[in-house]
């Protein structure tokens, strides 16, 4: 018995180490490089953590975590930080329009439940009005619907049916196609699409059809409680969210204090975005997806593969091409459909025809089908606070110093 309990525990010990295991480069500098512009990053308070993993076809040929998931509380360092994991899971924020809801638009697509020029109006009879009955799903991916931006939908709606309402009655921005603003609302409105096309809700379909078949355990809304420990902690009390009520920025009418029921603690797998958390129980289209850097590796396969792993296809080549490539109308600044093409976080030295997408919380996607090369950031930028201006650190010169050193690897 003594001998099964001894034998059961290194077992244990090394499946642990094998989940938070190094991978690394053979080009020792390379290595170096990256460890350095890690360090430094951390050190100046730009993120009190991150993991980085690039994935080359098929082989993860880089995995590596720096710093801590969880470090400070109310603006103060925690007596005991929580160092970063590859195993750690992320809040994803808006990683989740790319990871989530536009992997699902293709597979709908694939099952020919929806084309990318339907009509809104065909899905949801909210946008049966005289503004909005001629938007279709691709104006929606593309950011040219017309929808505002971002509005605190928290304030006005209790869930999905009195957003989706809400948006219904709100006007336009501006007229549909004659130009591009990125969009929170558009991908909010996706989400309600997949669930009127598919029959079933956005977290639910992605779990059935994607996630578990993929093997992507770690991957999801609403993350369980026995997975807490495991997250990245970001914000504490939505004080940047507070801040977008203040200064009129984002051209609201709405105060800090119209809404009563601020989160007053740090952030633990729960959507950071007040939107998603507050309006949509955690489970929207544009936000609330939760990932480990290793999860997201195996959907970065199948787009590098073209739609299929293992024998299974979710979704073909051919629509995923359609849905990379840069759209060349003017007003489209470097929009894929649903993803950025080539943009500068991806690095100055980027691959041609390099598409991905950015997150608030601190991830950065970049994935290039002919060099079979995908590499994910995830970060926790919002847990080392605001800065004196009231905003979160940038973070796209992070991502492209160390996506510019991956690509060194593969271009020597």
């Amino acid at each position: 018995m003594f001998k099964k309990i001894i034998t059961l525990f290194f077992i244990g010990v090394a499946f642990s180490c094998s989940l938070n295991a190094e991978i690394l480069f053979k080009n020792e500098l390379i290595n170096k490089k990256i460890q350095n512009i890690a360090d430094e990053k951390i050190r100046s308070n730009k993120t009190a953590g991150m993991v980085v993993l690039v994935q080359h076809g098929d082989n993860t040929e880089y995995l590596n975590a720096f710093g801590y998931s969880y470090l400070k509380d109310k603006g103060r360092n925690i007596k005991y930080p929580v160092e970063m994991k590859t195993d750690t899971i992320f809040d994803l924020a808006s990683l989740s329009k790319v990871l989530a809801t536009t992997q699902a638009i293709m597979m709908l697509q694939h099952e020919n439940k929806l084309q990318l020029d339907d009509k809104v109006s065909k899905y949801l009879t909210e946008f049966n009005t005289p503004d909005k009955e001629n938007i279709t799903i691709y104006d929606l991916l593309t950011h040219s619907s017309g929808l505002s931006a971002w509005k605190p939908l928290y304030i006005h709606a209790k869930n999905k049916h009195e957003v989706l309402a809400y948006i219904g009655k709100l006007p336009l921005a501006y007229k549909t196609g004659t130009n591009q603003i990125y969009s929170d609302l558009g991908f909010i409105t996706l989400g309600a699409i997949v669930e009127s096309a598919s029959g079933e809700s956005l977290d639910t379909y992605l779990q059935e059809n994607l996630y578990k078949k993929l093997g992507m355990n770690d991957t999801g809304y609403n993350p369980s409680s026995d997975k807490k420990s495991r997250i990245a902690a970001t914000s504490w009390e939505n004080l940047f969210e507070q801040n977008m009520l203040k200064d009129g920025k984002y051209g609201v009418v709405e105060k800090p204090e119209d809404f009563k029921n601020w989160r007053k603690y740090t952030l633990q797998g729960e959507a950071d975005d007040g939107n998603a958390f507050y309006a949509m129980q955690g489970v929207s289209g544009h936000a609330g997806l939760f990932s480990t850097a290793q999860d997201v590796s195996k959907l970065m396969q199948v787009m590098l593969n073209g739609g299929t792993l293992n024998g299974v296809e979710f979704y073909s080549a051919d629509i995923l091409n359609t849905f990379s490539q840069k759209q060349d109308k003017a007003d489209f600044k470097g929009r894929a459909i649903g993803f950025d093409y080539s943009r500068d976080y991806m690095g100055k030295n980027r691959f041609p025809n390099t598409f991905g997408h950015i997150g608030f919380t601190g991830g950065c996607l970049a994935l290039n089908k002919e060099q079979k090369l995908g590499i994910v950031i995830l970060t926790n930028r919002e847990n080392v606070g605001l800065n004196a201006n009231g905003e979160y650190t940038g973070f796209n010169d992070l991502c492209s110093e160390i996506m510019d050193t991956v690509y060194e690897n593969y271009k020597s």
